[in-house]
């Protein structure tokens, strides 16, 4: 090696925590391969041990997955499994389009089936589960293991679901007692006593002292019954479980339609949201809870006296492209009411009302019935009618301000990858008419509507009040202006009709959700302004009108300019 070649190795070798993108432990003080341009370094016991192929991955095991390098990509690769960045190379497979690190695709665990959720749970330890928050109690403190089901990226700590934290076994003499992750010595070969298979030393486990004795909790689970009632009220679980040690008795609920006990969690700080299983409404805060099967009431709900409301039988959940976790059908009811409530719907941006999807997940998302059945994975829209824009979703973080309405989007993004052209649902697919005007004659104006801006109202440039209708834009110098401040006639006589046409708002002449000019015949936007002819219900945009309009003595009237506001 170059005297050059040492220095920019040294450099490169102290400046960070160099990682081996095998095992992704650090490489300082074991033999490697590195390549210094792509920063590509592996353990030389992990280039060795490397398979040609996995054939059955814990978290994929329906396809083989091949090895696949790459560099300086232009897009973050995320494995599928620990949902972490992916450097160098993956394990891929080519037909669902997925990506694991070489640890992940490797990774040792087991597939247990529990009540509290309809797929498999996956067993999984610290290496990969750093920062995943718990589906049950909220808290990110999964520091051991957690079970967990990738598809619905449902997490719950093995603690916060009805194991039995002690308990005898046909097939030890002694009671096993559910354990935290340990290794009982430095072989690095850890054996389950029950199957007799290699168990992973990052998992829970359940353990006789006396005995050494060390059981996979799938193996123990698939010879015990339903868990008991008394496993739920388990004195060692509830100490785990509860910051003060102990649960009062006030805290346990039982009642006539669910056959569990419940208990309470008071969740006012964090602001959790939920809906009751009772009343199906979307809820803040308190509730009774059980763990078992993942019911819920509110306060209002479980305290009732009323034995002859119903409970729903089957909760309606679903797993829709917009969202990357499943989320709930639910009334929105009189959570609407209180004054500080201010959750929009993430497709039309309008305040939530009657029939929803939730998350009660991330407790961010939200869509209305009506939007979610109408939403497509491809929009194409009249900003940036050169490339269509796909969808992608946005789990938690907002993403980058909108093109159109300059806006940060929130919940999902359509997006055009080349162009790096983001924009909000509502806004990829409003319907707007371009006017020219001197009031701003740089660019032509847009003829927008509230659905556009959704809650927030931009402000009139020239009388400084809030646009809280319809209003004509100039979205590239973010200037705006209302109707009755430009200079646009009331009332004008068109060649093209018999009589007066006069400018009016919102005329809706069938409940067919399609609205069309009589000048030009293409689709109009019912939130527009128009031209209008009461007796024939001649119906014309403002574009279509003033392009054609006779000289100025057919201008019969001029609309009355606001005043400037103090």
């Amino acid at each position: 090696m170059s005297e050059l070649g040492e220095n920019i190795f040294k450099t490169f070798w102290q400046s960070s925590k160099l990682k081996c993108v095998a095992c992704k432990q650090e490489v300082q003080g074991t033999l490697s391969f590195i390549c210094l341009p792509c920063k590509f370094l592996i353990h030389e016991s992990c280039m060795n041990d490397m398979p040609m192929q996995v054939l059955s991955s814990p978290f994929h095991p329906h396809h083989i997955l091949h090895p696949r390098p790459f560099f300086n990509a232009r897009e973050q690769v995320r494995c599928y499994a620990c949902r972490k960045k992916v450097n160098g190379f993956s394990f891929y497979c080519n037909t669902c389009d997925v990506d694991f690190h070489v640890s992940c695709a490797k990774y040792r665990t087991r597939a247990t089936k529990h009540s509290c959720h309809p797929h498999n749970l996956l067993q999984l330890g610290k290496s990969i589960i750093k920062g995943i928050s718990c589906h049950a109690c909220g808290r990110k403190t999964c520091n051991d293991s957690i079970f967990s089901c990738r598809k619905c990226d449902f997490n719950v700590h093995p603690k916060c679901i009805p194991l039995p934290s002690s308990f005898e076994h046909k097939r030890h003499l002694h009671p096993l007692t559910l354990t935290s992750p340990f290794a009982e010595d430095d072989s690095r070969d850890y054996y389950c006593d029950m199957c007799e298979t290699e168990r992973n030393p990052e998992i829970h486990v359940y353990y006789c002292a006396e005995c050494n004795y060390i059981a996979h909790i799938d193996c123990v689970l698939s010879e015990v019954l339903e868990p008991p009632e008394e496993m739920l009220l388990d004195p060692q679980r509830m100490e785990e479980n509860f910051d003060d040690g102990s649960l009062g008795s006030e805290m346990i609920l039982s009642v006539s339609f669910h056959p569990h006990p419940l208990i309470r969690n008071d969740d006012y700080e964090e602001e959790t949201i939920f809906v009751c299983d009772r009343c199906e409404e979307l809820c803040i805060g308190s509730r009774y809870s059980c763990k078992l099967c993942f019911f819920d009431l509110d306060n209002k709900c479980a305290t009732s006296k009323d034995e002859t409301q119903k409970v729903r039988e089957v909760k309606t959940i679903v797993n829709h492209f917009s969202h990357p976790h499943l989320i709930t059908r639910c009334k929105i009811g009189i959570l609407q009411t209180e004054p500080d409530f201010d959750l929009t719907c993430m497709a039309c941006r309008q305040r939530l009302c009657g029939i929803i999807y939730a998350c009660t997940y991330c407790s961010r998302f939200f869509l209305h019935e009506f939007c979610l059945k109408h939403i497509p994975e491809e929009v194409q829209s009249s900003f940036h009618p050169q490339h269509p824009l796909p969808i992608f979703p946005l789990p938690s973080e907002s993403g980058p301000p909108c093109k159109a309405c300059n806006e940060d989007v929130e919940g999902m993004l359509f997006f055009c990858v080349a162009c790096n052209f983001p924009m909000h649902y509502s806004c990829a697919k409003y319907q707007f008419r371009e006017i020219k005007h001197n009031c701003h004659a740089d660019h032509h104006l847009l003829h927008l509507g509230k659905g556009f801006f959704g809650d927030e109202s931009p402000q009139c440039d020239a009388c400084g009040e809030a646009c809280k209708d319809t209003l004509f834009s100039c979205l590239k110098c973010l200037f705006y202006i209302h109707l009755e401040c430009i200079s646009l006639p009331s009332v004008v006589k068109h060649k093209r009709h018999l009589h007066p046409l006069v400018l009016t708002t919102l005329v809706f002449e069938n409940d067919y959700e399609e609205y069309y000019c009589d000048t030009c015949e293409t689709q109009r936007n019912p939130e527009h302004d128009i031209y209008y002819c009461k007796e024939c219900n001649y119906i014309s945009h403002i574009d279509c009108v003033l392009s054609e309009v006779e000289p100025p003595e057919k201008i019969i009237q001029c609309l009355i300019p606001r005043s400037k506001g103090n």
